[in-house]
């Protein structure tokens, strides 16, 4: 952090106003979708050969595997059987073979890791790639909280909804970060039990809302 000048984004956000962080979202947008212009000849692990994949449902079951592994050998809490949500997943895996690009995908984008520069409003870096991976396109505004700005979703998609089968990815890929979210709470040993709580409720949320679709 000490090498991009700036603060993050959620340290100032309470101090722009309305039309800075308006614009702050459309710049986002455009650094996004650079970011996705870039295509893989895989999808999956940019680092790890054994975990690079022909489609996009193989790549994504296998990411949700290793989730529920890890809560496995955690003994992690889940507001269902690990079996019945990997299953609940797996019904919807066609789903996600109508993503035919492997895009470059962040897969952080929360505002933590948005450099602003507090003179200027202006992005100044996009921190914490180690998440990156090849796949869709979608997981980036579901995993930075950005589906619901319309602000950024005008400037990266040129809508501001989204589809029927976008949708069912949509889900799909919140109950992903949930999970990890959930899980690394265990993992890091946090002192404060309102991100688990939170994000418990989160993903029981997003799992009801699977079953509905």
């Amino acid at each position: 952090m000490e090498f991009i000048k700036g603060v993050p984004l959620n340290k100032i956000h309470e101090k722009l106003t309305q039309k800075q962080y308006i614009e702050i979202s459309s710049e986002l947008g455009i650094l996004v979708k650079q970011i996705h212009s870039i295509e893989g000849s895989y999808f999956g692990n940019l680092s790890q050969e054994d975990k690079r994949f022909h489609t996009w449902e193989e790549a994504f079951l296998c990411m949700i595997k290793e989730l529920l592994e890890d809560a496995i050998d955690a003994k992690v809490v889940l507001p269902y059987n690990y079996d019945k949500i990997y299953n609940m997943i797996y019904e919807k895996r066609k789903v996600l073979n109508i993503v035919k690009t492997p895009s470059l995908i962040h897969k952080d984008l929360w505002e933590g890791n948005i450099f602003i520069d507090p003179k200027t409003a202006k992005i100044t870096g996009l921190l914490d790639c180690e998440r990156a991976l090849y796949g869709d396109k979608l997981l980036d505004p579901v995993c930075g909280f950005l589906l619901q700005n319309q602000e950024f979703m005008q400037s990266y998609t040129g809508r501001v909804s989204i589809g029927k089968e976008e949708e069912i990815r949509s889900v799909l890929y919140q109950i992903y970060l949930y999970l990890i979210m959930v899980i690394e709470c265990t993992y890091r040993s946090y002192p404060n039990e309102n991100s688990s709580k939170w994000a418990s409720s989160q993903l029981k949320g997003a799992l009801v809302d699977l079953l509905k679709l």
